[in-house]
């Protein structure tokens, strides 16, 4: 029996597999007034309403007559009349708030009535989906909410977005075609798939900050419902570039932190030397490269194809390290002094090389290669390029950029022979370097690639 100090409070749950819907009805004799037991489901006719709605005779019936598994005799004049979930027509009466009973045998000698609440949480109204459509429609564009597709078109399409270093992209809002918009989730998926005819479509994707504002284009769906563009349904968002303007101090900001703190700009000093913008913009310029190799922050991954019996490959000017490098996605090892490299240099064999020795701008591969378009790949830091124009901004993070000042003071003062306050400025940030390394480095002193790493 159900529980009916639950059902008076919540209602009865929906039919289930296991579990009919059961109203309780008393059936009287209309004479006597008196319960009557016996009665046989052969016997009964019944009719039901929803809530708000016009009886109508029992689900499924013509005259409202019902099955052996719809009726149960309690006893004492007390029967169960019940609403099973596998009969579809069933299933749907109870579909409402309030469901009401009403039932009669012996041509009506004897009548009945019941009913129960139906739980709300297992109610689907209609309306409510509805009103539901409206509302988000207004907001949001029209779409089908509740099929689990945008549009109404013959192909099912599935997008997803990537950064430019081909990272799913997260928290894009992407429109097509003027439905929906939908945001990408951390694997760059969306909740809904398209529905579209073959034709060509527009969309744009509004982008979070660490990608370009918006990414515009075209989705082409073919005749057979593929994709065609963007390739392999993959919408590729820009990643933003660091430290764009109207984050930090840029250049000329920079530069006049220092020259606040510095005293007679323009004339002689204790070393006899003559202070100037273009010395201040030297030591700007020197302590924003300490700090980007003390942080390893300008990063880059160089990407190079092999040729056969080729040991040497030019590298890009600039780098400061080589963190790691592959050979056909397996990890080479360096050789790192000289009587290695020296040994290394004498095996004039070719065949899949294993280690690397570095020469400024050249890259030695050992053995030497013995096939040709391998992939070599090269994680490096370098040199950040100089600041130029006053409105330049270090790609440093922007919190960081009063170290520029303090480095930069540290060099100016002791340009000036003024080292207790150089001794000063360097303690300044070296102090605050320890704390940001934490934010930057694990505890084997190595950063990780950024998202915003390059990629040549």
């Amino acid at each position: 029996m159900p529980n009916t100090l639950i059902e008076a409070l919540f209602g009865q749950t929906r039919p289930t597999a296991e579990n009919p819907l059961c109203v309780s009805v008393l059936m009287c004799d209309t004479t006597t007034g008196l319960p009557v037991s016996g009665i046989a489901f052969s016997e009964v006719t019944a009719q039901f309403h929803k809530f708000a709605e016009a009886f109508a005779d029992f689900p499924g019936s013509t005259a409202g007559e019902i099955a052996t598994e719809n009726w149960d005799d309690l006893g004492n004049g007390e029967y169960l009349l019940k609403f099973r979930q596998e009969e579809v027509d069933e299933y749907a009466a109870t579909n409402t708030s309030e469901l009401s009973v009403y039932c009669e045998a012996s041509a009506g000698q004897m009548l009945g009535v019941g009913k129960v609440r139906v739980a709300s949480a297992d109610v689907f109204r209609e309306d409510d989906y509805a009103a539901l459509e409206e509302f988000f429609a207004a907001l949001h564009g029209a779409g089908s909410w509740a099929a689990g597709a945008l549009g109404t078109g013959l192909f099912p399409i599935t997008l997803s977005t990537k950064d430019d270093n081909g990272t799913s992209a997260m928290g894009c809002r992407v429109t097509v075609a003027g439905l929906a918009p939908q945001t990408s989730n951390a694997n760059g998926l969306f909740a809904y798939q398209w529905a579209l005819d073959p034709g060509t479509y527009p969309y744009t994707s509004q982008n979070p900050s660490r990608y370009v504002p918006s990414t515009v284009g075209v989705v082409t769906v073919d005749a057979t419902g593929v994709v065609t563009d963007p390739p392999g349904g993959i919408i590729v968002v820009d990643l933003a570039a660091a430290g764009a303007p109207g984050r930090g101090m840029n250049f000329g900001e920079l530069i006049g932190q220092v020259l606040s703190c510095m005293w007679e700009w323009g004339t002689s000093n204790q070393s006899g030397h003559f202070i100037d913008r273009a010395l201040v913009e030297q030591w700007v310029q020197q302590a924003i490269y300490r700090l980007d190799a003390d942080l390893l922050w300008t990063q880059l991954r160089l990407q190079l194809d092999s040729v056969i019996s080729q040991r040497r490959y030019d590298l890009i000017p600039g780098i400061l390290r080589i963190q790691y490098v592959t050979y056909a996605a397996a990890e080479m090892h360096p050789l790192t002094t000289a009587e290695e490299i020296a040994r290394a240099e004498l095996n004039t064999t070719t065949g899949t090389p294993t280690h690397y020795a570095w020469y400024g701008q050249e890259l030695a591969l050992y053995p030497t290669p013995a096939v040709a378009d391998d992939e070599i790949e090269v994680w490096a830091l370098q040199t950040p390029e100089d600041l130029v124009a006053d409105a330049d901004y270090p790609t440093l993070p922007a919190h960081t950029h009063a170290l520029i000042v303090d480095y930069a003071l540290y060099q100016a003062f002791r340009h000036v022979g003024d080292i207790e306050r150089a001794k000063a400025c360097l303690a300044t940030y070296e102090a605050a370097m320890q704390n940001d390394k934490s934010n930057y480095l694990n505890s084997r002193g190595v950063t990780a690639m950024r998202r915003d790493q390059r990629v040549i």
